[in-house]
């Protein structure tokens, strides 16, 4: 594992989302995962995911290229301006080949994807289960710059702001197989978040979940959450009792979900590992469920991308 402890080596800039920008989510047609040419063999999966496991980075990539045909390094209109904003080069998303970058997001994926294993096997509920990792594996430190991250490596340091805390559980029920949503809440009068809660849903049950405040809800969607019911959840904190209102929806894909590469290499892999899903199934999928909420993209993956040193080597 040394390539990767060297390649996950992060530097970055604080950067807690206050105030999710607005962008056209609405646009976005639901889409499939291109798919690959040529058909995959099981042994070229194992060996695939075996080279990631082994930190076998450059031998991974390479392996991800002899996988994947057909990239036209072609990309959808909405994602250009969307990661332009953000200060991230146009070739992260048209590039055909793959590089450090698209490796340490397989990583992450199998990551937290060796979490469902022993989820699935307790007598517990499994979102529960990872509920009780998290509160326990994940603490605030106000002592500390909360610098922004990816969940793997708010995983690995042990600490987080509530919306580090809630993208952590979001991706281990997301590599489980559900749906998982970031929701900021909105102070209705400073119009700005104090507070990040998620939402999720497993095997067609929700769940709506504040690590921070150490709140487990089975069984409930944001909508059973009425001004009583807020009040009596939250009873020690009424300054987010007229939060729920004003909410903001934000679909966590990773960068690479947007990449037209890693939607092929997802598709020849057989989905084994949750990767390379195209951003916009995920956000008909919630606003399907709620369709008069304010849902969009969460641009801080994609911000973040820009400071680290995997994505700054790659793009000299």
């Amino acid at each position: 594992m040394k390539l990767f402890t060297i390649l996950l080596s992060l530097l970055v800039v604080s950067s807690c989302s206050k105030s999710p920008k607005e962008n056209n989510a609405a646009e976005e047609k639901s889409n499939t995962s291109p798919v690959s040419k040529t058909s995959s063999g099981k042994a070229e999966i194992i060996e695939f995911w075996q080279l990631i496991s082994q930190g076998k980075v450059e031998s991974a990539i390479q392996n991800a290229n002899s996988l994947v045909t057909g990239v036209t390094g072609e990309s959808d209109h909405f994602h250009k301006p969307l990661f332009k904003a953000e200060g991230v080069k146009e070739t992260f998303l048209v590039r055909k080949n793959f590089n450090k970058v698209d490796a340490f997001f397989w990583h992450q994926a199998q990551f937290f994807k060796s979490f469902s294993k022993e989820a699935l096997t307790s007598s517990k509920d499994p979102v529960e289960t990872f509920y009780d990792k998290v509160v326990a594996n994940i603490t605030l430190k106000r002592d500390v710059q909360d610098i922004g991250s990816y969940p793997f490596h708010i995983w690995q340091r042990g600490f987080g702001a509530g919306d580090r805390q809630a993208w952590v559980i979001c991706e281990l029920v997301y590599q489980l197989g559900g749906n998982a949503s970031i929701i900021y809440l909105i102070d209705s009068e400073t119009k700005v978040s104090p507070h990040t809660i998620c939402e999720v849903v497993y095997n067609k049950k929700h769940y709506v979940i504040d690590i921070m405040n150490k709140k487990f809800l089975p069984d409930t969607k944001f909508t059973d959450l009425t001004p009583d019911k807020i009040k009596e959840i939250w009873s020690d904190k009424p300054k987010l009792h007229n939060t729920f209102e004003k909410a903001v929806r934000l679909i966590p894909s990773m960068p690479i979900d947007y990449t037209e590469r890693n939607q092929r290499l997802n598709a020849r892999l057989g989905k084994i590992i949750r990767f390379g899903e195209p951003p916009q199934n995920r956000y008909h999928f919630w606003k399907g469920i709620y369709p008069s909420m304010d849902i969009r993209f969460w641009e801080y993956p994609i911000r973040i991308l820009k400071n680290t040193n995997f994505y700054i080597d790659a793009e000299k």
